[in-house]
């Protein structure tokens, strides 16, 4: 998973539209729209206006990332135990879907 459809993922969870979550985090949804198709890097300020608004830890966006990545890694069996065990924590811990 890419960091723009972690955090998309997270905004549907929410119930926001782009427009929403710009409102929230005092951006525009041009900026949210390039993010979430991973156009644009968002800068560490960025991540941390889109984390307040979507209330999340900064470093869930990246934790979904590694999570849920499908690339093949030399950690793939100790990823394929763990990962289930943390994604479900996440989302338990910040209600997400």
């Amino acid at each position: 998973m890419h960091l723009g459809l972690a955090i998309r993922n997270i905004r549907l969870s929410r119930g926001f539209s782009q427009e929403k979550l710009a409102d929230k985090a005092d951006l525009a949804q041009n900026v949210i729209s390039r993010i979430e198709r991973d156009m644009h890097k968002p800068s560490e300020d960025t991540l941390k206006r889109l984390s307040k608004a979507l209330n999340v830890e900064p470093d869930v966006f990246y934790y979904l990332t590694l999570i849920e990545d499908a690339s093949s890694s030399k950690l793939d069996n100790i990823k394929s135990k763990i990962a289930p065990l943390i994604l479900e924590e996440i989302r338990k811990v910040y209600s997400l879907k």
